[in-house]
């Protein structure tokens, strides 16, 4: 049994008399046994206070948002090396879930903590940029060292300094639209931008989220910043993003433009079709043995029936005959299962 478990298990056990009967009173230091009420020495929280009070949260894993996120670093990089003319690389760096209080409150001060909306999920979301990032940008930008760094003293952000900020933070959010478009068609456009992170509410603090990190990299110069979507802005999709790949829709609804596709290359697709009057066993020694004139009986007569094959399968039978001074078979019946020749889509991985 575990230490945090054992004032709570004497609280309860003090329930019950030697006789087998349960005492109704308990005294205040059995109370906060169970309650789990610390003195000035105890720092460890114990029994049903330690539940209450846990801040953990779990969720299920969504692996196309991480998929999602690993193409916004590709595209972002890119991105930001076309607008500063710098060789800028931006990796992901971790995701975890955490309340939206609890996320608020490690946010290292000064901040700039960007707020963008998404109209087609109804929702906000946060890019928060840590000072020292924020000041590498600016150096980047305006031409600045490459070995001397500015100091980061704890003063206000410039109007020029917001405005380059906000324009960085526009290029990430057509990126991440250009990234969440194989899932669903959505815009994340700019809202407005808060110093102070408590401010930034977009959701109750107890509200779960998910915090995506990505690590800048610009020559001597590094950062992290971190996207914070609310698990309620990604509820509509989530079904989507929880597949194991992007590709795991077979006979949902993300499936009705390639049903249409395969439908309408399918019906102008070109067959070989052959028919098979006969078929003979014979040796190796036989065949060599062939000549020109050598005579091979077929031993088919009118009422006999051919068979229609395309490939290596027969798929009809028929009746040899004459249209129009042309070979003719006319079909009698399908002698294929398709069952038997097609697969279903999971089988072919």
């Amino acid at each position: 049994m575990d230490k945090d478990d054992s004032g709570l298990m004497a609280g309860l056990n003090s329930l019950i008399g030697e006789d087998g009967t349960v005492s109704p009173q308990l005294s205040q230091e059995e109370i906060d046994s169970i309650l789990g009420k610390q003195d000035a020495i105890v720092s460890d929280a114990t029994g049903i206070q330690q539940l209450i009070e846990s801040g953990q949260i779990y969720h299920e894993r969504l692996p196309v948002l991480e998929a999602i996120f690993e193409r916004f670093a590709r595209l972002t990089s890119n991105s930001l090396r076309h607008f500063s003319s710098e060789n800028i690389e931006i990796t992901t760096y971790q995701t975890s879930s955490k309340r939206f209080d609890e996320y608020l409150n490690h946010v290292t001060l000064p901040a700039m903590v960007n707020i963008f909306k998404v109209e087609e999920l109804n929702g906000f979301g946060l890019i928060t940029f840590p000072s020292q990032l924020i000041y590498s940008f600016i150096e980047v930008l305006l031409g600045g060292s490459h070995t001397k760094r500015l100091p980061y003293e704890g003063r206000g952000y410039t109007a020029l300094e917001s405005r380059l900020v906000e324009k960085i933070v526009g290029i990430l959010l057509d990126d991440l639209s250009t990234a969440f478009n194989p899932i669903s068609a959505v815009n994340f456009d700019f809202e407005r931008m808060e110093i102070n992170p408590r401010y930034a509410s977009i959701v109750p603090p107890a509200n779960p989220v998910t915090v995506s990190s990505f690590r800048v990299d610009m020559e001597d110069r590094d950062g992290v910043f971190e996207i914070v979507l609310p698990y309620s802005l990604l509820e509509p999709i989530r079904h989507k993003l929880r597949h194991l790949f992007l590709g795991e829709r077979y006979g949902g609804e993300g499936d009705s433009l390639w049903h249409n596709h395969f439908n309408a290359m399918v019906q102008h697709s070109h067959l070989d079709v052959s028919v098979i009057l006969n078929e003979f066993k014979g040796t190796l020694g036989d065949v060599m043995d062939w000549t020109q004139g050598t005579i091979l009986p077929l031993e088919v007569e009118p009422s006999t029936l051919v068979s229609l094959r395309a490939g290596d399968v027969d798929i009809m039978d028929g009746r040899m005959g004459k249209q129009q001074n042309n070979v003719a078979i006319e079909v009698n019946e399908k002698t294929y299962d398709p069952n038997t020749y097609l697969r279903k889509p999971h089988e072919f991985f």
